[in-house]
């Protein structure tokens, strides 16, 4: 039983590893390049700038906000892993010593 948790847990880490790798691609590759790239800190409005450029900062706005959020998000399914799989490492040692010395 204790040796499944473990397995979910280092599974969980894998998958917060994977998320965090997304929101490095989300946030940089579909947000802050094309959000340095367009200048959009430099436009000062919708009304004095193209609506296409207007158009482009917001998606690259967007991917920055995702980014960032689904770096959050994998960052606690780390933490809940690796807290995991210490506290049910630590059991299954307790445990396993328990039964040697009952033995």
């Amino acid at each position: 039983m204790v040796s499944g948790i473990i397995i979910g847990a280092i599974v969980i880490i894998v998958i917060g590893i994977l998320i965090i790798g997304f929101s490095y691609w989300a946030g940089v590759e579909t947000g802050s390049r094309p959000y340095k790239d367009l200048g959009c800190r430099e436009l000062f409005g919708y009304y004095t700038n193209p609506p296409e450029v207007a158009k482009k900062c917001n998606v690259a706005n967007a991917g920055m906000v995702i980014g960032l959020w689904s770096f959050a998000v994998g960052l606690v399914f780390i933490i809940v892993g690796v807290m995991l799989s210490i506290i049910f490492g630590i059991k299954s040692a307790v445990d396993k010593r328990k039964k040697n010395v009952s033995t």
